[in-house]
């Protein structure tokens, strides 16, 4: 070995333990999403989320289908996990699509619409604020008198943390406001929502006749392996522009 190649394996021996504190940083279950959209008369909303299950390398999928009005669940959710090695998160979710087909034929989501979809933030894309989406109601935004919408995403930490003691980072709740007024203001953490922390504004949607909104946010959830990453869908009525008018 020569005085030259020291260096060499020095350089490629902290690139590998980068690499493996770089993974044992970010390992865990990401999930990917699927909007199914609205009923027709926009009143439920529904969508997939699914993936591989760190730790146990199982497939699952989880359909979550919501009352657009009340902000409540339309339905309780269907989750899946196929503990088959091999089997895949799209079989898991057509699983999900079996179990619960009477449930979708009766909230309209069988065949559901689309609506708009005004933010789509995937979580590849670092050049945008967790917190923060601005949208215009019409496509065209530089139009006069186009309304224009902020929501926005606070974060406070859960001040009796229960079963999520001694966890880092802690519990937070969340307040989403859409221009100040408030669509959802967690008073405690929801046990289904587990031991979340960071909440990420990933998708708005509006029913087909743009006055009702779905925000998708992405919450961060301890994990076996690192944080995995959930959506949930929270939903409201869109404010009434300044001059009064329907936002349409």
């Amino acid at each position: 070995m020569t005085a030259h190649t020291i260096p060499k394996l020095v350089n490629r021996a902290l690139l590998f333990a980068t690499c493996v504190a770089a993974s044992l940083t970010f390992a865990g279950d990401s999930a990917t999403r699927e909007l199914l959209g609205f009923s027709r008369d926009a009143r439920t909303f529904g969508f997939l989320q699914f993936g591989t299950e760190d730790g146990s390398g199982f497939a699952w999928c989880e359909l979550v289908t919501v009352e657009v009005a009340t902000n409540r669940w339309a339905a309780a959710p269907v989750f899946v996990r196929l503990e088959v090695a091999g089997a895949t998160p799209e079989r898991a979710c057509a699983e999900v699509r079996r179990r619960s087909a009477r449930t979708l034929r009766t909230l309209g989501l069988d065949r559901p619409v689309r609506g708009e979809h005004v933010i789509h933030h995937p979580l590849h894309d670092v050049g945008v604020p967790d917190d923060t989406a601005t949208f215009s109601v019409h496509r065209c935004f530089f139009c006069a008198g186009s309304p224009r919408f902020t929501v926005l995403a606070e974060r406070r930490p859960v001040t009796t943390a229960g079963r999520c003691q001694d966890l880092e980072p802690g519990p937070e709740l969340l307040t989403l406001t859409i221009d100040g007024k408030v669509l959802q203001r967690d008073a405690e953490l929801p046990t289904s929502r587990g031991c979340a922390s960071w909440y990420r504004i990933v998708d708005v949607v509006l029913t087909p006749l743009e006055d009702r909104l779905v925000v998708l946010l992405a919450t961060k959830q301890p994990g076996f392996e690192g944080p995995n990453v959930r959506f949930m869908a929270v939903s409201g009525t869109l404010p009434a522009p300044v001059d009064g008018g329907v936002p349409r």
